[in-house]
Formats: C-alpha cells, structure tokens, sequence
C-alpha cells in the first residue's frame, strides 16, 4: 500500500480551478485537509489490535468469550454471547494472512439464524475488521444482538481488484462452510444472506449489488442475499462530497484514496450510482447525471469525463448481467446526522433507487458522524424495525 499523500501534498497539487471553498490561508487550507482525510478513514494504521490472537487451524474454536464494550438489545433477536476468532478464509500469501481471516459474533441462538456478513471501511487504504474507528466491531456486536449470526472480514488494502476478490471470497466462504467453524453454528440458515458495509465498506456492497459479475465468479447465488445495509458509503467515487467537481473534498478524496485505490479506467464503472444510470435510466435522465465532456463541468450531478468505450463496456455488461440485485432486494441506505458530505451522496443514491422502482429505505441516524453511526443504538432500532416492516422474520 502506497503512502498517502500529506496535506502539505495535497495542496500543492490541487490547481487553482480545483479549489473551490477551500480556505485561502495555505496553513487553514492544510489543516482543513487534515481534519477532513482523518475524519473520513482515520489516523494511519498500527496494525490490527489482536494481532496476536491465534488463527484457528481447524474447526474449533476458543471456550465462550463474552463480548466486550456495549451490547444493544432488541427484541428481534436477543444478546450476543461470544464471538469466535480469526477464522481463515482463504490462503494465499503468508504475510497477506491476517487479511485473509474473518470473526463470528454469535447472538444467544444460533438456530436457523439469519446471516449478516459486514464489510468494515477505512477508504480502502486503511481499516481493519478489529478496530473501533472503522465500525466493524461496533456494527457485528449491534446485529448480533439483533439475532443475527454476524460475519465481519477483513481484506487486503489499497487496490480494488484485490480488495472485491478478498470480499467475494469471504462471501463464498461463509456460504460454503459456516456450519463448520463450530457447533453452535452447524444450523445457521446460509439461504438468508443479508450484507452491510460502513463507508468504504458500504461502496463494496453496494459494487457487488450492482454488479453480479463479481459473486458469479466465486459461484455465489446472488438470490441468497435477502437484504443490504449500506452505512454512510460512497456511491460516486468522483464526487461523493458535492454535486460540484471542483469541490475541494472531491479533490483530496480523489487524489488520496480514489487514485490511489482504483485502476483510471474502472474508475466510473466501479461507481455504483454510475452503473445504475447506465444501466437502468432513460436516456433523457442519463443526461441529468453525466455529462462526457472533454472536461468535467460544475453542473455535473454525479460524474466527470466518462470515456465512450467504458460506457459502451457497461452497456453490453449490463445486457449480459440486466438484474441487480440492489433492485431486487430490500436495502437501507443509512447516513450519519454529520456525515462530512456523504449524506449529500446517498440521498441522490437513493432517489436513483426509488426512480428505478427499487425497494429503498432512507434512514439519518440523529446525533451521530461518520464513525460513530456504527455504535449507535439508534442504527440497530431502525434496522430492527425495517426488517419488521419488510416481513423479514428472525427464524423462518
């Protein structure tokens, strides 16, 4: 993983039209910048907190663990009783070996439980499935509780090809062999998938959602997932922040993650509010939210540049793979009352949705920013209470 670039970096690089709102004082616009990226993914990381914890090498696991830090219950499920550790889920490289291994946090019955897989964030830079700031404890504890049986993986950072590979894989694994890890989870119900992802982790569902290509190549049925929660995410990886182009959060997201992060020519297509326009709008409201200009204009709603051949790539995809399953499927799309802009971006997601005829929920957790919306009580009573209104019964 490439090293960010520093604030002092940034603003070097921004050119003058890219610039907009960014204060004119160079010491304000650096710290700015620095508040933003660290609000956003966080402080570097210092490697996963329970490093050292044993991988499980077989299908046994530690003795009940009680969970530690605060536990929500609901009346949809009951509380969370332990959760089970370091689970490989695939092998590759030795030193890849942590990234490759996901936790079990199990609810006090295990039979015939739904599944919850999360997908932790970080801006694919950073993040781990062990680490408070981004979300993955506090969200698998908050479903567990709920009643489900709750998986949160990690995956390897800072290239989207490996990161989608890692996922899928986890995916496909907890599917295939679940009801081995332990014996308490031989009767978990693997017909009823649900995904969350928070931040980050919420673009890679949502990337999965719009695109069954990528659970097809590890031969997951995408049917199998009943529902989605999508936790403050980004949808239009050019310009998650504001309508504007040359916002200058747009700016330090693209350079500092995006670029980082995404090969030029997948930029678009990885966009899940892209794919959805391309795929699923009239050409007339196609217009409102892309314009193919030889430079991006402040009144695009969505995208910058899209190159004539990747759209036409997308279209033919999106002949050979015409059901998403986002459109398919009951999908919460959750913001942070401070959600650094983000807000901005899902609530143009989900009005795409509900044009489309999707079955979309809309929910703006009070009293809440972006990495503290994963510890809320208030994000599990919602999702409790969608998941009623849905008719989604905790054992079927």
């Amino acid at each position: 993983m490439s090293e960010a670039l520093t604030s002092k970096q940034l603003v070097d690089e921004l050119p003058d039209d890219m610039r907009d709102d960014l204060p004119t004082s160079r010491a304000d616009a650096e710290r700015e910048i620095d508040e933003f990226a660290t609000s956003f993914a966080g402080a570097p990381d210092k490697g996963p907190s329970s490093q050292n914890e044993p991988f499980l090498s077989t299908c046994t696991t530690e003795p009940n663990t009680p969970l530690t830090g605060k536990v929500f219950e609901y009346v949809v499920g009951g509380t969370a009783t332990r959760v089970i550790h370091n689970v490989p889920y695939r092998t590759l490289e030795a030193k890849d070996a942590w990234k490759h291994a996901l936790d079990v946090y199990l609810p006090s019955n295990t039979d015939r439980a739904p599944i919850m897989i999360h997908i932790h964030g970080g801006g694919w830079q950073r993040g781990d499935r062990s680490n408070n700031f981004y979300g993955a404890p506090g969200m698998s504890n908050g479903y567990a509780s709920m009643g489900f049986v709750t998986v949160a993986p990690s995956y390897r950072l800072g290239n989207f090809d490996e990161i989608i590979d890692d996922v899928t894989a986890a995916i496909a694994f907890t599917i295939n062999h679940i009801r081995e890890i332990d014996p308490a989870l031989s009767t978990v119900d693997v017909s009823r998938i649900y995904l969350s992802g928070h931040s980050a982790g919420g673009h890679i569902v949502a990337t999965l959602l719009t695109n069954s290509a990528y659970l097809d190549l590890v031969k997951v049925d995408s049917r199998l997932i009943k529902g989605a929660f999508l936790v403050s995410g980004i949808y239009a990886l050019r310009n998650p922040f504001g309508e504007k182009f040359t916002y200058w959060k747009n700016n330090i997201f693209r350079k500092r993650y995006v670029e980082k992060t995404f090969r030029p020519e997948i930029i678009d297509s990885a966009s899940p509010a892209w794919r959805i326009a391309h795929a699923h709008l009239s050409q007339a409201e196609l217009e409102n939210f892309t314009k193919r200009t030889t430079k991006p204009v402040t009144t695009c709603r969505w995208f910058g540049k899209a190159a004539e051949a990747e759209v036409e790539a997308v279209s033919r995809m999106a002949n050979v793979y015409p059901s998403m399953r986002i459109l398919e499927i009951p999908t919460i799309i959750f913001s942070a009352s401070y959600d650094l802009g983000l807000e901005n971006d899902a609530q143009a997601f989900y009005e795409m949705l509900v044009r489309c005829g999707a079955r979309t929920e809309r929910a703006v957790i009070a009293d809440t920013w972006h990495p503290t919306i994963c510890q809320s009580p208030a994000t599990f009573a919602t999702a409790a209470e969608y998941l009623r209104s849905w008719g989604h019964a905790l054992r079927e």
